[in-house]
């Protein structure tokens, strides 16, 4: 069966959200469910970068990657109204994720003392293998990938959160040649690391 890894189509936007959905179940975006995860990575698809790992025609694994995080969040609500729509429903569900919403919306990168942190504007936003693709070195050949086309941009580094609590994703980025900046806190007391790799000095 052939493999490959290449760049994603907004046909692959809803096996990307269902792969987000079983493999980041510690993310509140989880919790809007996967018509709004299928929305979000459309606009990423479109507007960002996004690579799959195919076996055939299934997606096993996906990279994304956002050149500007700054107020990324901000323009996905303002270019996908199917995503509001999606927002909208999900808090009528679960009315308690508005306040995630907003803090994820703000999208501080801030210490957890509250001051503010140069950091480099390039960031990994996620990274998901499927259960059974897990153990043939997908993830670091979607990372590979990912950086060749950064480094093709000329992007000298870039960054990436990782919830303190998720060893596995802790283990992988320090594995991988990221270090540690920074900790800081967006979701109420969860305390996240944040990592930077530099590709190029």
């Amino acid at each position: 069966m052939q493999q490959l890894v290449q760049f994603a189509s907004e046909k692959h936007a809803k096996p990307i959200a269902l792969l987000h959905y079983q493999g980041l179940n510690q993310s509140f975006l989880r919790e809007l469910g996967i018509p709004f995860l299928t929305s979000m990575y459309r606009f990423f698809i479109n507007h960002e970068l996004v690579y799959v790992y195919l076996e055939g025609e299934d997606v096993k694994g996906f990279i994304s990657a956002s050149l500007s995080t700054n107020k990324v969040m901000r323009r996905f609500i303002s270019k996908s109204p199917t995503g509001i729509v999606n927002i909208i429903i999900a808090v009528l569900k679960k009315p308690q994720l508005i306040k995630s919403i907003l803090e994820t919306y703000k999208s501080p990168h801030t210490e957890q003392s509250g001051a503010p942190i140069d950091l480099p504007s390039v960031e990994l936003l996620s990274i998901v293998v499927s259960d059974t693709a897990r153990q043939g070195g997908v993830g670091t050949q979607l990372l590979s990938v990912l950086e060749a086309e950064l480094q093709r941009l000329q992007v000298r580094k870039y960054k990436v959160v990782a919830g303190a609590k998720l060893i596995g994703a802790n283990r992988f980025y320090l594995k991988n040649g990221f270090v540690k900046a920074v900790e800081i806190v967006i979701h109420g007391d969860d305390v996240s690391n944040v990592y930077v790799k530099e590709l190029y000095r």
